[in-house]
């Protein structure tokens, strides 16, 4: 599972189950696009690689911008990037 912080995400999505009474899941992993980023807002990180944003703090918007987050920055091993706050 890739979120931009994974530690909010997990949450809302395990109370968002319970509240509908549907069985948790347990994701094999959390990718976490914030934490890899050093912590850097989902904003900068997708300023920095150029990826729009147009609808920030969309669910559908802001999980779409950490997907291609991960798949522009996984491209790069071993790269230490310092994104700039904007």
């Amino acid at each position: 599972m890739i979120a931009h912080n994974s530690s909010f995400d997990s949450g809302v999505l395990k109370k968002n189950l319970s509240f509908y009474h549907l069985s948790p899941i347990c994701p094999r992993e959390w990718i976490c696009t914030c934490e890899d980023l050093g912590k850097a807002s989902l904003y900068s990180a997708c300023k920095y690689f150029d990826i729009p944003l147009d609808k920030h703090h969309n669910a559908v918007a802001d999980a779409r911008a950490a997907a291609q987050l991960y798949l522009k920055y996984s491209k790069m091993p071993g790269e230490y990037l310092e994104i700039p706050k904007l």
